[in-house]
């Protein structure tokens, strides 16, 4: 069984690919949205099924070359982690 943090991991990778795929289709990150739109690279939530446990952002907003996905802790089970665009990942 994953730990949350593992979790919120993994949902933030899932939102790294969905943020390639959004940038394939247009040369850039600008506007790509993370939400629970249809609309949406990935959801804004993670886990995605049962109590969401961290909020998953684009902060700052995407540039056209770069983006980070935030991971922000709804409850005291950690703290909020970052990954880049060029794959880097920090966590408290």
């Amino acid at each position: 069984m994953l730990s949350l943090g593992d979790q919120a991991v993994g949902d933030m990778n899932v939102c790294a690919l969905g943020m390639e795929r959004y940038y394939s289709n247009g040369f850039t990150y600008a506007g790509a949205v993370i939400s629970t739109a249809t609309a949406s690279v990935c959801p804004n939530v993670s886990p995605t099924d049962g109590q969401a446990q961290f909020t998953l952002t684009l902060d700052p907003a995407p540039t056209a070359i770069t983006f980070r996905i935030k991971a922000a802790a709804i409850t005291s089970c950690g703290g909020d982690m970052f990954l880049e665009a060029g794959g880097t990942f920090t966590a408290p």
